[in-house]
């Protein structure tokens, strides 16, 4: 569902020595030698995330690889901090399109068989469409349910938005379980930055 492509290098260590030029107190001023010698590296971090000196985190960022419903998608994109390229259902065709199915129709065998007959038939006529007339047109018949891949880069201040938003019990499903799974990513490469944050 998810695959992290890019990580910025050192991202604590960056995010900690943006913070550290804003008290002046990077020393000479080299980066190279920002490497938590006083050991309170996560302190320093955790007490601007605490005291909402969060800018900081901006200096950091993330891109992952996302592969989710176009219902997702939609949710996704009202994230207006983050940069978005998506698969294009104008230029690409969509003739055995994969779909996401909920768990609530999943798990009832008469839905889930209703589901997939739709889905079918659905396929059945976008390829019809698509021999007859331009695909850009043919997408309209596609479901909310249609797979589709996008790439999304964001820094860490609004990763962090984003997650605390999308981790909640009250967020939709699929868009929580990206999330969860987006957070796991994150924890391993910034664990200070993103430790718990539900």
């Amino acid at each position: 569902m998810i695959h992290l492509i890019a990580i910025s290098d050192n991202s604590e260590k960056l995010v900690e020595y943006a913070g550290r030029t804003c008290y002046n107190s990077n020393g000479a001023g080299d980066y190279v030698t920002c490497n938590n010698e006083k050991g309170n590296h996560g302190k320093i971090i955790e007490s601007w995330i605490e005291s909402k000196h969060d800018s900081v985190l901006e200096h950091a960022s993330a891109t992952f690889e996302i592969t989710c419903s176009r219902s997702a998608l939609a949710q996704i994109t009202r994230h207006r901090l983050f940069s978005y390229s998506v698969k294009s259902q104008r230029y690409v065709g969509e003739h055995d399109f994969e779909y996401i199915i909920p768990p609530s129709i999943d798990q009832d065998p008469d839905l889930r068989e209703r589901y997939l007959a739709f889905m079918k038939t659905t396929k059945e006529f976008y390829g019809f469409l698509a021999s007859n007339v331009k695909k850009e047109d043919a997408r309209f018949v596609l479901p909310n349910a249609a797979e589709t891949t996008l790439i999304m880069t964001g820094n860490f201040r609004s990763w962090r938005h984003f997650l605390k938003l999308r981790l909640d019990s009250h967020a939709q499903w699929e868009i929580r379980e990206i999330a969860k799974e987006i957070h796991s990513e994150l924890q391993k490469h910034a664990p200070i930055v993103f430790k718990e944050l539900t």
